[in-house]
């Protein structure tokens, strides 16, 4: 006996157990309108989790980078572990200017979790 020739058989045994489904007992447009919903609230849930899931972008704005002066003491602050904070004065427009500068140093990687890793951050 050939596959073809049991499947056939056993088709029609099954149609014998279980009768195909009338599908006139539900009017098409509900099809329609429940299959519509169903991919709607679909998509609204993987928009809301790739939303959730967006990471923030390094600053792209001039105005939200760091100025020469604030990258110049962030990196002597990068390079010599042992400072605790830097003072100065800078010349401005509008006068001199004190500034007092600290480090905030990763202290436990539980902190990572959060804030995300170093090397990640902006220049």
């Amino acid at each position: 006996m050939s596959i073809l020739f049991m499947s056939i058989l056993a088709a029609e045994e099954f149609h014998d157990i279980a009768p195909p489904v009338d599908y006139s007992l539900i009017p098409p447009w509900l099809i329609f309108v429940g299959t519509f919903f169903a991919l709607a609230i679909t998509g609204l849930v993987v928009w809301l989790i790739a939303q959730k899931r967006k990471r923030p972008q390094p600053p792209q704005l001039p105005r939200d980078r760091a100025l020469e002066w604030e990258a110049d003491l962030v990196n002597q602050l990068r390079s010599n572990a042992s400072l605790k904070e830097v003072t100065g004065v800078r010349m401005t427009p509008s006068g001199p200017s004190m500034y007092l500068a600290r480090p905030l140093r990763v202290s436990s990687q539980d902190c990572l979790v959060c804030h995300g890793a170093a090397s990640a951050a902006p220049p």
